[in-house]
């Protein structure tokens, strides 16, 4: 992958790994150095990503980068471009959010083996879709404060 979407690729992977959408803009061209993206690409890329709302950018003239976070628009595009596995990985978490005992916080990340910012971002997907209520406590716990599956089976017992 090259231009924006190699830069996307490699900022997700970088956040996946950190846990959190916040970015080391500096580590992250550094990478992108390395797998031949010069700074005036690099920076090029940047802006066709915030342009796209894949990445909040601040920056400072001239082409120096200030701040730099993937969006949950930019980490969405992210995962679906490098993890086939993302209806899987939802089903399971689903399960365990049933499973999770209300209101007490569950190592929701470690149980399912994935990052916590991957849990938290497939967690507010179904918050949207109104399947949770969940918040995250710490690195890798999560609260889990309703579950409509889970009420639903309680209503079925």
């Amino acid at each position: 992958m090259t231009g924006a979407e190699g830069v996307l690729v490699e900022a997700g992977e970088q956040a996946l790994t950190a846990g959190h959408r916040l970015l080391d803009h500096v580590a992250l061209e550094a990478r992108c150095e390395r797998g031949g993206v010069g700074h005036d690409d690099f920076f090029a890329a940047l802006v066709t990503l915030r342009r796209e709302q894949a990445v909040n950018m601040h920056h400072v003239e001239p082409s120096r980068v200030a701040l730099l976070q993937l969006t949950p628009c930019g980490l969405g595009r992210f995962l679906a471009l490098t993890r086939p596995d993302l209806d899987e990985v939802r089903a399971r978490l689903r399960v365990l959010a049933a499973a999770a005992e209300p209101d007490v916080s569950a190592p929701l990340a470690t149980d399912l083996g994935e990052s916590p910012l991957l849990v938290e971002f497939l967690l507010d997907e179904m918050a949207r879709q109104g399947l949770v209520v969940a918040s995250r406590i710490g690195r890798h716990h999560f609260r889990v404060h309703h579950s409509t599956e889970r009420a639903a089976r309680a209503h079925r017992a």
